[in-house]
């Protein structure tokens, strides 16, 4: 009797586990809609092993058959890459992509009007921009800290992560705005195409690798098919542009359309604002007048503390004094130089990232100046100003002393003169 009863529990245990499984699978779509990725078993319907080597080895073989004029064994490879890459679902529309960039094969003059080209610019005219909150740093400035103390409120949608489409070295300003008014060729279109939207090549520097897991993130997005035809219909409008088939004042709408389409595709629930980190950073700023409705905050820190935490924390920084001063001040003088040629066409603000983690009423303006409510302190999930303390005085740490002695002696006016609290004791 009670072997019965123990047979008969397994069966039901096991009866329930297979009706559970079929809720998870067809509620899961629902929910990472409503909710973002719910916390299911890595066992119930486990994604698709993707191998980024062989993905990357892949599409820059096909690089290399478009620029060898094969065109087919291009699109085969391209296949082949985004299968390994786990993202076969959507091989269509980036093919669809990429045929769009082999119609520059002859004199741009020559290539075909797009057949949805029209469409595209309709759905880009009348396409309202999101606000969009941008928080740029200069690197190891802090902009941290502002993003963490931004998406403690309701209002803002954070998107995580920098993301190089915008400046990245072969990015949106590079490939069009660089100097004056560029018209891409197609292989900068192709490089544009591989390490910016589709993230897969071979990187041969540490900024090409950057800029391939910056596009891996909305590869692998939830709703991953929002960016891909947001890539798609982009690409489709700049090698019309590059054919002299779209005017070039259309240019700023798209960029911010695309923009706002990968925020879509990161982010499901409408918000007022959606919060971005480090696409821009301070020093280009001008690239905020392809922006309509954008609230820009520059972060800027005592390079006493900066240089301090880029000794610490970045493996490529050899700790020249020398240079790191010139750089410090070049970057702040292209940020003056770039806020100026704005002539007020976005909101800037410049923060220094002492008095925002020093100054509570600091914090409390930016939020009353958005219109946001302050939450209360004890109610804050990323920022927390006793953390950030520490770098604030970062500097004070004696292992410093000789460097930071040079440093204040150059860029006083930088050097910040708050006081360390009593009985604090930072490492």
């Amino acid at each position: 009797m009670i072997r019965k009863l123990v047979l008969s529990g397994r069966a039901l245990q096991l009866k329930l586990g297979l009706v559970l499984n079929q809720v998870r699978k067809r509620a899961g779509p629902v929910l990472r809609r409503l909710f973002g990725s719910p916390n299911i078993s890595p066992s119930v319907n486990p994604p698709k092993a993707r191998d980024w080597h062989k993905a990357s080895r892949l599409a820059s073989q096909c690089c290399d058959e478009v620029h060898a004029n094969r065109h087919r064994a291009a699109l085969q490879s391209l296949e082949q890459a985004l299968n390994a890459a786990g993202v076969s679902r959507w091989t269509p529309v980036w093919v669809e992509t990429l045929e769009q960039i082999l119609l520059l094969s002859g004199p741009p003059e020559a290539s075909p009007v797009p057949p949805n080209l029209a469409a595209i610019l309709d759905r880009v005219t009348e396409h309202v921009p999101k606000n969009k909150l941008l928080v740029g740093g200069t690197g190891w400035s802090g902009s941290g800290a502002v993003f963490d103390y931004l998406r403690e409120f309701e209002q803002v949608a954070p998107i995580k992560g920098e993301f190089r489409h915008l400046e990245g070295r072969y990015g949106i300003w590079t490939l069009l705005f660089t100097d004056g008014q560029n018209s891409p060729d197609r292989p900068a279109l192709l490089d544009f195409f591989f390490y910016c939207l589709l993230g897969l090549s071979v990187p041969s520097s540490w900024s090409e690798e950057s800029m391939l897991k910056s596009a891996r993130i909305f590869l692998k997005a939830d709703d991953r098919g929002v960016y891909a035809k947001a890539c798609r219909d982009l690409t489709t409008v700049l090698v019309a542009f590059s054919a002299g088939k779209v005017e070039s004042r259309m240019l700023p709408l798209v960029v911010e359309w695309f923009v706002d389409s990968m925020i879509q595709s990161r982010v499901a629930r409408e918000s007022r604002y959606y919060l971005l980190d480090n696409v821009i950073h301070s020093e280009r700023v001008k690239i905020l007048r392809l922006f309509r409705n954008v609230h820009y905050f520059a972060v800027f820190r005592d390079p006493r503390s900066q240089y301090c935490s880029m000794l610490r924390e970045n493996p490529r920084f050899d700790g020249s004094v020398e240079k790191f001063v010139k750089d410090y001040e070049e970057r702040v003088r292209k940020f003056v130089s770039g806020r100026t040629a704005l002539k007020g066409k976005a909101a800037v603000y410049r923060l220094t990232f002492e008095e925002f983690v020093l100054r509570a009423e600091t914090r409390s303006q930016i939020a009353s100046t958005l219109g946001l409510e302050t939450p209360a302190a004890n109610e804050r999930r990323y920022f927390k100003p006793s953390h950030s303390e520490a770098n604030v005085f970062l500097h004070q740490h004696p292992q410093y002393t000789v460097a930071v002695e040079q440093i204040a002696a150059i860029l006083p006016r930088y050097c910040h003169g708050f006081s360390r609290p009593t009985g604090a004791n930072y490492v």
